[in-house]
């Protein structure tokens, strides 16, 4: 767990607290989940979120994987989940894989966003996974996003083409 950490964001100071994510962080998780759904193409092509897969990917995540979450007092502001596997062909190299990356719009722009995914980058080292990977949908801020993975020294490995079939 990082300690507090101050944020400056348009003339004031918030303390944010990132930490693995506990059951009780599951209702607020769901919640936070359903701000960025709304946000994603799925959501404008009509699929529909669903609260209990939410809870199970949350708890799975929490167990098996990665799950960083950031708190303004008891307000969660941040989200962090990812999946662990082998690469293919390399089964004694780990890597993680973002599944959620999603800060609240009114905490943007702060450093936020570089605060969690390094802590998730220190989980990744303490569990032994080599590789860390960030994807972005295109329908939630990509040059944002891709500029913060830049930023952080990520490069581009890969890209996905998605179709409805």
């Amino acid at each position: 767990c990082l300690p507090r950490l101050l944020i400056r964001k348009e003339d004031s100071t918030m303390t944010i607290k990132i930490r693995r994510a506990k059951t009780e962080d599951t209702a607020a998780i769901v919640e936070l989940g359903n701000s960025f759904w709304m946000q994603t193409g799925y959501f404008k092509a009509g699929v529909a979120y669903d609260t209990d897969h939410c809870v199970e990917l949350a708890e799975a995540l929490r167990v098996h994987g990665i799950s960083q979450v950031a708190y303004d007092g008891d307000r969660l502001v941040g989200l962090f989940l990812g999946v662990i596997g082998a690469i293919p062909f390399s089964p004694t190299t780990q890597s993680a894989t973002e599944m959620v990356f999603y800060v609240d719009p009114d905490y943007r722009k702060s450093g936020l966003g570089g605060k969690i995914v390094k802590q998730a980058e220190n989980v990744c080292r303490q569990l032994g996974v080599t590789y860390l990977n960030m994807i972005h949908l295109d329908s939630v801020d990509p040059v944002k996003a891709e500029g913060l993975y830049n930023k952080m020294g990520y490069h581009k490995s890969e890209t996905v083409f998605t179709k409805a079939v």
